[in-house]
C-alpha cells in the first residue's frame, strides 16, 4: 500500500498481507515515519511528523 501524508508529503510503501481465506489483513511492514492505529474498521495509518492521518493506495 502506497502511502502519503497531505500535509508534508512523505511518501512511502506499507506491505499488508492476507492470509488465505482469511478476513483480516495485517501489517507485515510499516515504513519510517508512519504508525498504525488500530480501530474497530481497520487499521489507520498517520503520519509521525504531523500527526495526522495519511492517505494509502493499493498498488
Amino acid at each position: 500500500m502506497h502511502l502519503r501524508c497531505a500535509n508534508c508529503a512523505l511518501t512511502s510503501v506499507a506491505i499488508l498481507s492476507q492470509p488465505k481465506g482469511g478476513e483480516s489483513v495485517f501489517v507485515e511492514t510499516l515504513p519510517t515515519g508512519f504508525r498504525s492505529v488500530v480501530t474497530k474498521y481497520g487499521d489507520t495509518f498517520y503520519c509521525e511528523a504531523c500527526n495526522r492521518p495519511a492517505s494509502g493506495t493499493v498498488a
